[in-house]
């Protein structure tokens, strides 16, 4: 039997189709999820905080708690993917400890730098800068290692979104300014995966 070239050409584009398609279904299952968790807790931290603004310490409780809610929501939907997953095999697995395992160096490099650099006059909006803008570059990172590119225009246009708040936006409104743009950007990005990657 005899295959012509553009017979040949269109077999190996819908190849190319089928496996760009499951592609983006695995890597949906739990990366919606993770968004649309963090998304939601940025969203709710960011109010929290413009209402607390008279109180510092309310501050950092409210970070921490909802940082370790996200921390631990993430853990429980990473293992909850892998286990659902339809396609099990060692490779993704591997991968799944890697990304795990860079997450967690990313943080604690994260809690290092600013332990060691920062100055005692330094605000919080400076010190919430230096950790989206870090998270951010890593998401970046990722996109370009996973060649995932909604990770690589995420980490993008969130690292915009608050760079914009720092530059623009007056500190009174910052976090109003925050809560929409770079939450929203997030839990956006989250719902749209799970909504339109299945």
């Amino acid at each position: 039997m005899n295959i012509s070239p553009d017979e040949a050409q269109n077999s190996l584009q819908q190849i190319e189709n089928t496996i760009k398609r499951t592609r983006r279904s695995l890597s949906a299952i739990g990366s919606g999820e993770i968004l649309i968790l963090w998304g939601g807790i940025w969203i709710c931290s960011y109010l929290l905080t413009h209402f607390s603004l008279t109180q510092p310490q309310r501050i950092k409780i409210i970070w921490s708690v909802m940082g370790s809610l996200g921390a631990v929501g993430t853990i429980f939907i990473g293992l909850w993917s892998h286990r659902h997953s339809p396609v099990k095999s060692d490779e993704i697995t591997r991968l799944g400890r890697k990304v795990f395992i860079f997450w967690l160096l990313l943080f604690t490099y994260l809690g290092v730098w600013l332990h060691v650099l920062t100055p005692q006059n330094i605000h919080g909006i400076q010190i919430n800068i230096f950790m989206i803008t870090g998270i951010m570059f890593a998401y970046i990172v990722l996109g370009l290692w996973l060649d995932e590119k909604y990770l690589f225009w995420l980490g993008l246009a969130v690292t915009a979104f608050a760079l914009t708040g720092y530059y623009l936006i007056p500190p009174t409104y910052f976090n109003l300014w925050m809560a929409p743009t770079c939450g929203g950007a997030m839990l956006g990005t989250g719902l749209f995966i799970r909504r339109y990657w299945r």
